[in-house]
C-alpha cells in the first residue's frame, strides 16, 4: 500500500502543476510512513512540508492542492489535511484487511529479506551449567535466544545455535560429591532400616523439607541427614532435590557397589556419571519445547591437548600475550 500512495501523490501533483494550481518543483520523497497515532489516519504524507521550500508556497497550501487532484482509488476512504500540511490517508476495511491474504499467500516466506545476505552468525544462549535442571528462568532465554535466531534466519543469516557446556571447573567437583553423599546416605538408610531404596530416598527429602522449613534451625533432630550432608561437604554442594533422585537411580542400577570404593575414583566416577545424566535431562527438555541446537560446546574441548601438547586456551593466552 505504501507504493501505492506514494504513486498516487505524484499523480497528484502533476496534475497540480499542470493545472497551475502548484508552482514546477522536482518531487523526491514523498515522506509516506505510519502516524504514530492511529486516528491521524492508516498512512501519513509529508510531502507538503518537505516540498515547500522549492514550491515556495505554505505546506498546507501544497496538500490542499495534492488533494484536490488526488486520483480516486477504491482501497481509500478518505483523505485529510492536519496540521501544518499532514496528508492522512484512511483505507478502508478491505484495503486494511489485506494484508491477511498477503500473509496467508506467503505463508512461512512472508517477511523475508535477504539482509544477512548468507553471513554466517553464532548465537549462544541458555547455557546453564549441567549441575541441575532447567528451570522456568532457562526457558525464558530459550524464549529469547530461539526466537532472535528465527528472526535472523528469516533475514537470510546463516544461523548457528550454541549451547556452551560450562563442564569445566570446581562446580563439577561439586556436583559429584553432592551425588556421592546422597547416595552413601541411601546406602545407610537401606542397610540400617531395612527399606527399600524408593523409600530412602523418600525418607532423605522429607529430611531435606523439614531442614528448610526449621529456618531458625530450632529443630534438629527434625533434619539430621541434611545436617550431615552440609557438615560433610562444608556447605559447598547442591542440595536439591534432584541431587536424591540421581543418587537413587544411582543405587538403584548399582546397589551398594560403591560404597567402599576408593573415594576419590568414586567422586570421579560419579560426577561423569551425573553429568552426563543431567546434561541429557537438560538436551530432552530443550527439544521439548522445540529449542534445539547446532553445537553443544563442552568446555573442557578448550582444554585439551592436541599432538603438540597445546590447548585452544595455550593458543589463545599466546595470541593475547603478542598483542599486549
Amino acid at each position: 500500500m505504501l507504493e501505492t500512495i506514494e504513486e498516487l501523490v505524484k499523480q497528484a501533483i502533476s496534475a497540480a502543476q499542470a493545472d497551475g494550481d502548484l508552482p514546477e518543483f522536482e518531487v523526491g520523497d514523498c515522506g509516506i510512513e505510519r502516524p504514530a497515532d492511529s486516528g491521524n489516519g492508516d498512512w501519513t504524507s509529508t510531502v507538503a512540508m518537505r516540498s515547500a521550500r522549492l514550491a515556495k508556497c505554505a505546506p498546507a497550501k501544497i496538500a490542499a492542492a495534492i488533494v484536490e487532484h488526488l486520483p480516486e482509488d477504491a482501497r481509500i476512504s478518505r483523505v485529510e489535511v492536519a496540521g501544518p500540511g499532514f496528508i492522512n490517508f484512511y483505507l478502508n476495511s478491505a484495503a486494511s484487511n489485506e494484508v491477511f491474504n498477503t500473509v496467508r499467500s506467503a505463508g512461512a516466506d512472508w517477511g523475508k529479506t535477504n539482509v544477512g545476505d548468507g553471513l554466517r552468525v553464532q548465537v549462544e544462549y541458555v547455557s546453564a551449567n549441567p549441575t541441575g535442571p532447567l528451570h522456568v528462568g532457562h526457558g525464558r532465554w530459550a524464549a529469547i535466544g530461539d526466537s532472535l535466531c528465527n528472526v535472523l534466519e528469516h533475514a537470510n543469516f546463516d544461523v548457528q545455535r550454541e549451547y556452551y557446556v560450562n563442564d569445566h571447573g570446581s562446580q563439577m567437583d561439586v556436583f559429584g560429591s553432592s551425588v556421592v553423599m546422597r547416595y552413601l546416605q541411601i546406602a545407610e538408610l537401606v542397610s540400617e532400616r531395612g527399606c527399600s531404596v524408593g523409600e530412602a530416598a523418600e525418607l532423605l527429602l522429607a529430611d531435606r523439607e523439614a531442614y528448610v522449613e526449621d529456618e531458625d534451625d530450632v529443630r534438629p533432630e527434625s533434619h539430621p541427614y541434611m545436617d550431615a550432608f552440609n557438615e560433610a561437604l562444608g556447605g559447598n554442594s547442591y542440595g536439591g532435590d534432584y541431587i536424591i533422585r540421581i543418587a537413587e537411580r544411582f543405587y538403584g542400577e548399582d546397589g551398594p557397589k560403591w560404597v567402599d570404593f576408593d573415594a576419590d575414583e568414586r567422586e570421579q566416577l560419579f560426577r561423569e556419571r551425573a553429568y552426563k545424566d543431567m546434561l541429557g535431562q537438560i538436551q530432552a527438555t530443550c527439544h521439548q519445547v522445540r529449542c534445539d541446537f547446532d553445537e553443544w560446546r563442552s568446555e573442557r574441548t578448550f582444554y585439551e591437548k592436541d599432538a603438540e601438547g597445546v590447548s585452544y586456551i595455550d593458543r589463545t593466552f599466546k595470541i593475547l600475550a603478542l598483542h599486549r
